[in-house]
């Protein structure tokens, strides 16, 4: 079988949606390679252990990753490790790498640049651009025009770039044109198997104490391009609806200025929920009656969130605060998914929310339609053939 390697900061035991993915990822595609994963693991974690994959994990202690220091720390940390690592790898193996930590494909560049290596770059978050969005870098300044010339370096000598939706492949497209010819869209995934509608919803809330509760779920990473500040005023405006509770389950950098904003406002209908382990993602998806995506407009098709793959995969009906000028936002206002709200609108929120919450049967209807949209397009037994076919032609051309 031929050596593939998947380079991402992220893998299970690692809560981080992206390690998740490439794990499922890699289980599917060992069916025709042999799938090598290099990542990073904190030094007191036990490592998971894998049949069917070999793991070269780098241990070191991990700075907080919510923090702009750590982020940088770890991320430049994993860069050298990867690259002296993969300096002596199999010259014939394939690589894809993975935009966590978004300067990791230097390496694939420097690879093909000594050796002639061969790599996929899949780009989750587009960098700097982001970082220009959200006012962490100075437009035009010395380290944004560096950044920007080595992606265009990554850029040319990959084989293949991926991008995550068809609005995220034309904006890519459109600030590195050279090499638009060069990005196909696959789109991220769920397991049908693993992800599924569970019909007695409220056996599952009882269990837990939420009985008889309408639950309005935002579940993943509460980070920097999620403006749900504005959910938080919608919750403030509905905490009358006794039965209307707001659920956030995860971590992420805007996590505890959300908890000091719901403490202000004395809400006692918004929980905040630590992450959970994946064995219990399937319960906690099917807890929510309605599903919050959301995406900072700032950052529009530079990223698209990876949540929305598991949420439609449970059936649930989405309210996205995000601009139908999305790969999200087109497709839940196009294909039956659920509303838009206006993401710094706590009234428009609160009044999407009403209309499913003042009419279940609706819930019901829109829940058949997502989870057949799911399977015919984001299964990842399709998903995972496009990495398959990619793979085999960039071998084939050897």
């Amino acid at each position: 079988m031929k050596k593939i390697y998947i380079v991402s900061e992220y893998f299970p035991p690692s809560f981080a949606s992206t390690g998740q993915l490439m794990e499922e990822l890699a289980l599917e595609l060992s069916e025709y390679f042999d799938v090598n994963i290099v990542t990073t693991i904190d030094k007191k974690t036990p490592a998971k252990i894998y049949d069917k994959l070999k793991i070269k994990w780098f241990r070191f202690t991990k700075l907080d990753k919510n923090k702009k220091v750590g982020r940088v720390y770890n991320g430049l940390k994993f860069l050298f490790k990867t690259f002296f690592f993969l300096l002596f790898s199999d010259k014939k193996s394939v690589f894809l790498f993975v935009s966590n930590p978004p300067y990791i494909a230097v390496v694939g560049c420097l690879l093909n640049f000594l050796r002639g290596a061969r790599y996929v770059y899949l780009i989750h978050d587009q960098y700097p651009e982001i970082a220009e969005a959200l006012g962490y870098l100075k437009p035009n300044s010395a380290l944004v025009k560096i950044w920007k010339g080595v992606n265009n370096k990554i850029f040319g000598r990959a084989e293949k770039i991926i991008a995550l939706g068809a609005l995220m492949k034309n904006k890519i497209g459109e600030l590195y044109p050279k090499y638009s010819d060069k990005i196909s869209v696959i789109t991220n995934w769920a397991d049908r198997k693993v992800i599924f509608p569970i019909s007695q919803k409220e056996d599952i809330k009882k269990k837990i104490g939420y009985s008889q509760k309408f639950i309005v779920q935002y579940s993943g990473n509460i980070g920097l391009f999620h403006n749900l500040e504005a959910l938080i005023d919608a919750a403030n405006l509905l905490k009358d609806y006794q039965d209307i509770l707001f659920l956030f389950i995860g971590d992420g950098g805007k996590k505890k200025s959300l908890i000091s904003k719901k403490e202000e406002y004395g809400l006692n209908n918004v929980v905040f929920e630590n992450y959970l382990e994946k064995k219990y993602l399937n319960l906690s998806l099917n807890l929510a009656d309605i599903a919050i995506i959301s995406l900072d407009d700032r950052v529009n098709n530079l990223c698209v969130p990876s949540k929305f793959c598991g949420i439609i995969a449970s059936g649930t009906p989405i309210v996205a605060l995000c601009s139908p000028d999305t790969d999200i936002g087109y497709e839940v206002q196009n294909k039956k998914l659920g509303y838009l709200a206006a993401q710094n609108d706590p009234n428009d929120i609160a009044k999407k929310i009403l209309i499913f919450y003042n009419n279940r049967n609706l819930i019901k209807d829109y829940s058949d339609n997502i989870r057949k949209y799911f399977i015919n397009n984001y299964d990842i037994s399709l998903i995972s053939l496009k990495y398959k076919n990619i793979f085999e032609d960039i071998i084939k051309n050897d």
